[in-house]
């Protein structure tokens, strides 16, 4: 390898390594959801990685079970609808979202839902 050609490679591997991340962005809770308990639980936020993987974090509680948690806006979005297994007050439930932004919870029981088990790559 040249040393022009190694310096190019250096230059981009920092490049990459010197990225910065976006920073964790607190959605409006719908339908009655609020945070769990903010002194002692992660609230629902969301973020896109460098790598266009959407991740979602935090508990939520009290809202209408079938109902849109919050919505992702458009560039976190997925282009079909996916299911995603999580806790719900001990038992499992399942999260969904899709081409419309909305994050649906469809748990036995809204005394808790863990938001955690949402991660993908956003296409829309």
């Amino acid at each position: 390898m040249s040393a022009e050609k190694g310096k190019e490679l250096k230059t981009t591997v920092d490049s990459k390594a010197n990225a910065t991340q976006e920073a964790w962005i607190t959605p409006t809770l719908l339908n009655g959801w609020v945070n769990y308990d903010e002194s002692g639980y992660a609230t629902c936020q969301y973020m896109k990685d460098s790598f266009g993987i959407v991740h979602v974090k935090g508990m939520v509680k009290g809202g209408s079970q079938g109902t849109a948690i919050f919505n992702l806006p458009a560039g976190y979005r997925l282009s079909k609808i996916e299911y995603f297994i999580t806790s719900s007050n001990n038992a499992l439930g399942i999260l969904s979202t899709g081409s419309s932004g909305n994050v649906n919870a469809n748990v036995a029981n809204t005394a808790w839902v863990s938001l955690r088990s949402v991660s993908f790559k956003a296409e829309a």
